[in-house]
């Protein structure tokens, strides 16, 4: 379905749901029960957030914890208030988040762990540059974490 004058579609999967637009698309799956994997291209347009948190909400009331891994290695670029949605949605849920790992290949992306932690006053986002090693987190969460079952309605 496409959203409003910004062309940007939205789509449910068995896992999750995908946003696409013009020069960046996204997708965001449970892997688990606390355990969500976030993938992000291109350019991350506000609607992304704004369809992601949603679910992400739904997903913390059911399981009261999550674990987030962002794939932004593709990432090249973002609105400002993707990134505004972002951080806001991590400061009113840090307590319920066991960690936020974020693959980066631009500096532009690992900016963004840095900004969010010094908002935060923590260190809950860890900026990873290896593939492996994100995989290897993202692994170790999903082993530690409950069975998924869907919240996708």
């Amino acid at each position: 379905m496409a959203r409003g004058d910004s062309n940007i579609e939205v789509g449910e999967t068995g896992d999750g749901l995908w946003v696409a637009g013009a020069a960046g698309r996204g997708r965001i799956a449970q892997l688990s029960g606390t355990v969500v994997r976030i993938d992000v291209e291109g350019h991350a347009y506000v609607e992304f957030a704004e369809a992601m948190t949603p679910l992400m909400d739904q997903l913390l009331n059911t399981w009261g914890r999550l674990y987030l891994a962002i794939d932004a290695e593709g990432m090249a670029s973002y609105d400002a208030r993707f990134r505004y949605l972002w951080t806001e949605w991590i400061k009113r849920n840090e307590t319920a988040l066991d960690g936020i790992v974020i693959l980066f290949r631009s500096r532009v992306v690992q900016s963004v762990a840095v900004i969010i932690n010094a908002v935060t006053g923590g260190d809950l986002v860890e900026a990873c540059d290896d593939r492996e090693a994100f995989e290897e987190r993202l692994a170790a969460a999903v082993i530690g974490s409950p069975r998924a079952v869907s919240v996708v309605s």
